[in-house]
């Protein structure tokens, strides 16, 4: 009878060692030899977890106490890996990577912010990037979340992650395909209420120094105070538009869609980005600098009245939602537009100009 009661015996002193310590309880993660799992049951006998996979495993008592078992941290540093080629100096690589996870990520923690190190020189150089997931046992989606955005803003600064044998043909393809693409640029940008009024020699340069970007899904585009000087027009895909108050409270106020754009007050006037855009899924953009608007209109500073028309009513639009949210009016008045944008572009001489010699 003894020998018959030792198992049960040993699972009822096991099970109040486990009540006892309070380490194994319900709802942390624990990692045996055997399974990896969140703890749902601890019963006198038993203690039972659910695995990642929806399974259930039942550990008598007995065992858990004699086996090792690790009880996983709810914050979790992940090393995730890549490598770029050595023409890619760490100094551009670096603060690529970060800029790109800065943004919070789904179960991930923002302290401490992800970091970026170069591991390992050679003809490629290896990198690793440390982030902290918060949901144990599933670290699965923030480590695929982590790696889309490095992929994406590696891409959209020219730094390829694998060179494959056909690269040079690749590249050519690629080439070829952009030229081919410029047209369909050059409808786009002509399709903008801003830019309707220009040529097709005048287009055709605008389109020419445009530059094409993609982003994952999730991935902020432009944020609400950051600092810019480009506007963004979508050949495919949607985005979201974000906008928050003085409180931390924010709100999805648009969606916006293939030949749809934003952030052309930030272009026009050098103003902080009024909002937060973000990619609801896949999103290539055709983004156009300062620099690519600087010459036209200079060339033709007649056409800054009637982008002012424009950009008018989308800040009343703007003031309105901001309103909604008791949120700061929006800083750039439209009675001051004109101006703005003349200073900005330094065209405020010409208008002094052209006024002396009508009077």
């Amino acid at each position: 009878m003894g020998l018959a009661l030792q198992e049960l015996l040993g699972n009822l002193i096991g099970g109040v060692a486990v009540h006892a310590d309070g380490a194994i309880r319900e709802g942390v993660w624990i990692k045996t030899d055997d399974a990896t799992g969140r703890v749902i049951h601890i019963r006198l006998r038993h203690t039972s977890i659910e695995t990642a996979d929806g399974d259930i495993v039942i550990f008598p008592n007995s065992a858990l106490t004699k086996s090792t078992v690790t009880v996983l941290g709810q914050r979790r540093l992940q090393n995730l890996r890549f490598r770029l080629g050595a023409e890619h100096r760490p100094a551009q690589v670096i603060p690529t990577v970060e800029s790109a996870l800065s943004y919070p990520l789904q179960d991930t923690a923002p302290e401490p912010p992800p970091k970026c190190y170069a591991a390992e020189l050679g003809s490629d150089i290896e990198y690793v990037v440390q982030i902290c997931t918060t949901a144990p046992g599933n670290e699965e989606a923030a480590i695929s979340g982590a790696l889309g955005r490095i992929y994406y803003a590696l891409e959209r600064a020219g730094m390829r992650l694998a060179a494959f044998p056909d690269s040079v043909e690749t590249q050519r393809e690629r080439e070829e395909a952009d030229r081919a693409s410029l047209d369909s640029v050059m409808e786009v940008v002509g399709r903008t209420p801003i830019w309707s009024m220009l040529t097709q020699q005048e287009l055709g340069a605008l389109a020419a120094r445009a530059r094409r970007v993609v982003y994952c899904p999730g991935e902020p585009i432009v944020r609400q105070g950051d600092e810019g000087s480009s506007m963004f027009i979508i050949l495919r895909g949607a985005v979201s538009v974000v906008l928050g108050d003085a409180h931390g409270h924010s709100q999805q106020v648009a969606t916006i869609g293939a030949g749809g754009y934003f952030g052309e007050m930030s272009l026009l006037t050098g103003d902080p980005r009024t909002a937060t855009v973000m990619a609801v899924a896949e999103v290539e953009c055709v983004e156009l600098q300062k620099d690519s608007v600087s010459e036209i209109l200079r060339q033709r500073p007649d056409l800054v009245n009637e982008i002012t028309a424009i950009l008018e009513k989308h800040l009343l639009e703007l003031a309105s939602v901001r309103e909604q949210l008791n949120a700061a009016s929006v800083a750039a008045k439209p009675f001051d537009l004109l101006g703005r944008i003349q200073r900005y572009f330094s065209l405020d001489r010409w208008v002094k100009g052209a006024h002396l010699s009508r009077s």
